[in-house]
């Protein structure tokens, strides 16, 4: 298995869903994570036949068959860390499926192998409430409380037939911690020109940096034991001053971003470094981005999930729900995300040698990536930190 090359792959279903997303509210802050989507559709993808499956394959950029399910295998232990190594990391997968569906041993088998992820069987027809009361508490606890109520009160009916969900946790402390006593107040200009006062993180020391004609990219790596064969970073993409965001996350290519985000060199001096302190908490619905990525058929009746179970009636995803949580602040980030997808019946350049600056104080982007393997696992803009939500 190629793991560099699906994980460039990968980066290609990122930024097409980024864009997707953030073109529907250019304004607002965003964080998702594509690697949850992703397996949450990978495991939806062992249930689906024929043309229903190329085109989950194609939206997420991933071979289907064996090669699918292995990277997902991949994906998901990497992302798993109980703290010893520095980092607690961790993802889980489960499906709920309604007591008059039987599933098929090879897919359950598909799921619990490749993906960890047992079946519960629970009654969505005449105790909806109490299902999705399990599944809201089941993503809160395996998110450390920061993902509730994914699922909202009109999410599930007597019509839903089974809900895959997936949940990942990120909690890690920068390999060079911000000093708390020099975070002040400091200006932020905001896409619509006017300018607020935000709390700025500041550091003197030499940071991994890169500058293009459009933007700049600062890498903040996070503490992990020399042992571990993983390697954790945040980056920066803030755009140069004649250059908005929008602008910047319309040049990227899988190609340049990756480019962006590997072979940093050595640390470099910075005049001014500054990053404010940020928390963005994002809800939505995918299903219409996913549909405008090629995925149309998984939503109608028409969609083949033969591999999933043998009983009749025509299943089809009826919502994808994406929740997600990121907070960056001197010490470190947390981050969550969980993706819900149901199955219902369904009706018929390089750094000069004179010292540069980083000053994020306008609307930027951001990453969380593990560098072994390219994988990025969450994704988003600040485009006003003062803003908690």
């Amino acid at each position: 298995m190629d793991v560099g090359a699906l994980a460039r792959q990968q980066t290609e279903f990122v930024l097409d869903l980024y864009r997707k997303i953030a073109n529907r509210a250019p304004e607002e802050n965003t964080v998702l994570s594509p690697i949850s989507i992703s397996l949450a559709l990978s495991m939806v993808a062992a249930g689906a036949k024929g043309p229903t499956l190329e085109q989950i394959a194609n939206s997420i950029k991933i071979p289907h068959g064996d090669l699918m399910h292995k990277f997902s295998t991949h994906l998901a232990n990497i992302l798993q860390s109980d703290g010893e190594q520095g980092l607690e990391l961790s993802c889980a997968n489960r499906i709920w499926v309604d007591q008059t569906i039987q599933l098929k041993p090879t897919f359950q088998k598909l799921l619990k192998d490749s993906y960890g992820a047992e079946a519960a069987s629970v009654d969505f027809r005449h105790k909806s409430t109490e299902a999705r009361e399990t599944i809201n508490k089941w993503a809160e606890n395996k998110t450390h409380g920061k993902i509730a109520n994914v699922l909202p009160p009109d999410a599930v009916s007597a019509h839903t037939k089974a809900i895959l969900a997936n949940a990942i946790y990120f909690n890690g402390s920068w390999e060079n911690r911000f000093d708390s006593s020099m975070t002040k107040d400091d200006d932020f200009h905001l896409a619509d020109g006017t300018t607020i006062q935000v709390p700025m993180m500041r550091s003197h020391k030499n940071q991994f940096f890169k500058s293009f004609p459009t933007h700049k990219v600062v890498r903040l790596p996070y503490a992990l034991k020399e042992t571990t064969q993983r390697s954790f970073a945040m980056f920066i993409l803030l755009p140069q001053e004649n250059i908005t965001l929008l602008d910047l996350e319309s040049s990227l290519t899988p190609q340049s971003l990756t480019s962006d985000l590997t072979n940093f060199g050595n640390k470099v001096p910075l005049k001014r470094f500054l990053l404010p302190k940020f928390k963005v908490t994002y809800g939505l619905e995918v299903s219409e981005p996913l549909k405008a990525m090629g995925m149309e058929l998984p939503f109608t009746p028409e969609g083949d999930f033969s591999d999933m179970t043998s009983d009749d009636g025509p299943l089809g995803i009826s919502s994808v729900r994406h929740k997600a949580f990121v907070d960056v602040n001197e010490v470190g980030t947390e981050a969550a995300a969980v993706t819900t997808v149901e199955i219902s019946l369904m009706s018929m350049i390089m750094y000069t040698r004179e010292p540069d600056t980083f000053v994020a104080d306008r609307p930027f982007m951001f990453l969380i990536m593990e560098e072994v393997s390219n994988a990025i696992v969450f994704s988003g803009r600040v485009t006003n930190p003062s803003k908690q939500a």
